[in-house]
């Protein structure tokens, strides 16, 4: 859902309660995949980590 800022103060309070719900399952689903990628990079970061320290 993408609304123009400049329509922000025109809106009710029930279509600002919808704004505002989206924007909060827009965040959730981008911290799960943001996790999940990261949890993915770290993962393959100690496969390939040397068996000895460099030195």
């Amino acid at each position: 859902m993408v609304i123009a800022p400049e329509k922000l103060p025109h809106m009710s309070a029930d279509e600002l309660r919808e704004v505002v719900q989206s924007l909060f399952k827009t965040l959730t689903s981008n911290a799960d995949e943001i996790r999940f990628k990261q949890a993915t990079i770290d993962k393959l970061t100690h496969e390939n980590a040397p068996d000895q320290p460099f030195g």
